[in-house]
């Protein structure tokens, strides 16, 4: 690229992210932030590297693309000298990797900057800032966690089903809630507590003929479901904050007596064979 001053050329990649939920979301559009980033190029006369584009929560540093950078920068020491964000939170929202990450980089003559919201790093002065700007998303990440964990607790107290589908049942809505139903597995998973029931069986050998049935599970699972209450209709709420857990009426239909889950819980624990 042209540079009239006669100066180095800036060599950047530029580093564009975006997670599922942020895509058609306040401005987080993959397209949006290559215009701002190819632009900001442009008037600024940077070479551009290249272009990536992450698909990925900012929560860590763990994400495919940004693996790649810096693999990229490793292997070609002083042939990238900035890497070029929209704004910080497209960076990371986390402040502590972060932080760690611009060390990182800058040990191998990379920098980090924005297009929205410019700092020099490189500036006692703006460590401030530059902490201010990685913290916020990190602030809003944990409401938006807080959040969402709340209204999952709420929601499982109303008879909800929040997780995946058991083994037996699929997820599916009841208008706006979130529940589940039997499925074509919901004999085997009956058959499997009435054989655990009678005591004539140990665990792992219903968790074999389980499998021998084409009903794949593993031996953790196995000892999870027989555990579930979700068989017999019910809803295990787990604590939060000063709540205790406790089971409730789901929305549901059970599939094992109740009678037969706590028979198979008594053999599983051993206090009954």
């Amino acid at each position: 690229m042209k540079n009239n001053l006669n100066l180095p050329v800036m060599n950047v990649i530029c580093y564009k992210r975006v997670s599922t939920d942020e895509q058609a979301d306040r401005g987080f559009s993959l397209q949006h932030q290559e215009t701002m980033l190819t632009k900001y190029c442009e008037i600024n006369n940077f070479n551009i590297v290249d272009i990536y584009t992450e698909d990925c929560s900012g929560k860590s540093f763990d994400r495919p693309e940004w693996k790649k950078i810096m693999t990229y920068i490793r292997s070609h020491r002083g042939r990238v000298d900035l890497i070029l964000c929209n704004r910080w939170d497209r960076f990371s929202r986390n402040q502590y990797d972060s932080l760690t990450v611009i060390r990182e980089l800058h040990k191998l003559g990379v920098s980090v900057n924005t297009v929205e919201q410019p700092l020099d790093i490189t500036n006692p002065d703006n460590k401030i800032l530059l902490s201010l700007y990685l913290s916020i998303p990190e602030v809003e990440n944990d409401k938006i966690s807080l959040r969402t964990a709340e209204g999952s607790w709420r929601a499982r107290n109303e008879g909800c089903w929040t997780a995946q589908a058991p083994k037996g049942y699929d997820n599916v809505r009841d208008g706006k809630k979130s529940t589940i139903r039997p499925n074509s597995e919901a004999p085997l998973m009956v058959e499997a507590f009435n054989m655990l029931a009678s005591g004539s069986y140990s665990a792992d050998e219903v968790r074999k003929w389980l499998n021998d049935n084409k009903l794949k599970i593993s031996k953790n699972t196995f000892l999870r479901c027989i555990r579930n209450p979700v068989y017999i209709g019910k809803i295990r709420t787990g604590p939060w904050k000063k709540e205790l857990s406790q089971d409730v009426v789901g929305l549901h239909p059970a599939i094992i007596p109740e009678e037969v889950f706590h028979r198979a819980n008594d053999v599983l624990s051993g206090r009954r064979r």
